[in-house]
């Protein structure tokens, strides 16, 4: 049977062995996690990426400039068609 001796007493590369033997890889993280509240306001949460900036001083969401760039197509078109007659 092995002699115990204290870690304080061990030379610095023994302890180093140990501590390397202790050490193991969890197969969950020990961490405990806890939900987030719906309640309080997120910043990180809201997605800055849907909205696009059109350089004109305000930002308009995508689908809403979708809409948009249709209707004022549509407005091209009849303008364009009536210049035609």
């Amino acid at each position: 049977m092995k002699k115990f001796i204290p870690a304080e007493k061990m030379s610095k590369k023994a302890r180093a062995a140990l501590a390397r033997q202790q050490r193991t890889v969890w197969p969950c993280c020990p961490v405990g996690r806890k939900l987030e509240n719906g309640k309080i306001y997120n910043r990180k949460k809201i997605s800055h990426a849907r909205f696009d900036g059109d350089g004109m001083g305000f930002f308009v969401r995508r689908s809403e400039r979708c809409l948009l760039l249709r209707r004022m197509e549509k407005a091209q078109k009849k303008l364009f068609n009536s210049r035609d007659i």
